[in-house]
């Protein structure tokens, strides 16, 4: 018997997603093992907005799969809402409550959290069009990206215009 795989368009294969969305979820699990213990809530969502990244420089194979069948609602975007995002996201979002409620931050929804998240992971998901900005910006350094990219997420929902990154 052939193995089914996940192909765009196609119908089935996702056992070969669950794979590969279970790696990336291993990887934002293994990069904020790496940050800080103990962060009160701000640096929080600056740490896991960091694994998030870490996790997409490392499988843009995953953000590319998102950006494919994020095109049509079918079977397999199903799928991938109630086995990656819903389950994924929970935490999250008692973390962004908490902070609206304090004014930390902005009203903020999971959805505009994840499309700044996506933004974030295009270099990683586009590299052929990243690199054509190397004769304006120079190459892509995606540990820099990265800690920029967490910055300018939070700076952007932060009631204050500030995130707490090592540059401050």
């Amino acid at each position: 018997m052939r193995a089914r795989t996940w192909a765009p368009g196609g119908v089935g294969g996702l056992e070969t997603a669950d794979f590969g969305i279970a790696g990336f979820f291993a990887t934002i699990a293994e990069a904020r093992a790496a940050e800080p213990e103990v962060l009160d809530d701000i640096d929080e969502l600056r740490a896991t907005s960091r694994s998030f990244l870490i996790a997409a420089s490392q499988h843009p194979e995953i953000g590319r799969l998102v950006n494919q069948e994020g095109l049509t609602r079918n079977e397999r975007l199903d799928h991938l809402v109630a086995n990656a995002f819903e389950p994924g996201s929970q935490v999250l979002i008692a973390l962004i409550a908490r902070l609206v409620e304090r004014g930390e931050i902005r009203p903020t929804t999971a959805r505009e959290l994840f499309f700044l998240g996506q933004a974030g992971a295009a270099p990683f998901n586009l590299p052929s069009l990243s690199a054509a900005f190397d004769d304006i910006d120079g190459p892509l350094d995606p540990m820099a990206h990265i800690d920029r990219m967490a910055d300018v997420i939070l700076r952007g929902i932060s009631r204050s215009g500030r995130s707490r990154s090592a540059e401050e």
